[in-house]
């Protein structure tokens, strides 16, 4: 009888460390996350309208014959240039207005075992691993905060 009540004793101090370790994981993966999510958010910008001189021939005649419009008050806005669009290799531009699927869809969500964290667009329409392999922007983000995650483990362990 005292051997059981020791190894019962035992167990609700196991199960209660490994309560303890999985919620310091829930933390850190958490804290981890949201950083990575953070950082690939910040590193997409708006687009910029392309110079007159890289407009193609057909986006010229296009957009002189908008400005024309716009001059004649046919057109309440003033009209814009296309946009650029990043060099691959460098984090993908934004062209949605007002918001963004891709800015403003990152999310971060940390496993049922509490052993992995998943970082990404929750959703988007367009084919998303030929944009990160092409314009990758989540590889980078993990590798600017990867200094900062014994940082990010010494403050989930409290």
């Amino acid at each position: 009888m005292r051997v059981a009540a020791e190894i019962s004793a035992r167990v609700t101090g196991i199960d209660q460390v490994l309560q303890q370790v999985a919620a310091v994981r829930r933390r850190f993966f958490g804290r981890a996350g949201g950083a990575i999510r953070l950082t690939a958010k910040r590193s997409l910008r708006r687009a910029a309208q392309k110079p007159l001189s890289e407009l193609t021939d057909e986006e010229l005649q296009k957009y002189k014959a908008s400005v024309a419009q716009w001059k004649a008050g046919r057109i309440g806005r003033k009209p814009r240039r296309p946009e650029r669009i990043s060099e691959p290799g460098d984090p993908p531009l934004l062209h949605m207005k007002p918001q963004s699927p891709l800015k403003y869809g990152l999310a971060y969500a940390v496993t049922e075992d509490n052993m992995d964290v998943v970082v990404g667009p929750a959703r988007t329409k367009s084919n998303l691993q030929k944009l990160e392999a092409t314009r990758p922007f989540m590889a980078p983000a993990l590798v600017a905060i990867q200094p900062s995650l014994p940082k990010f483990l010494q403050s989930a362990a409290g």
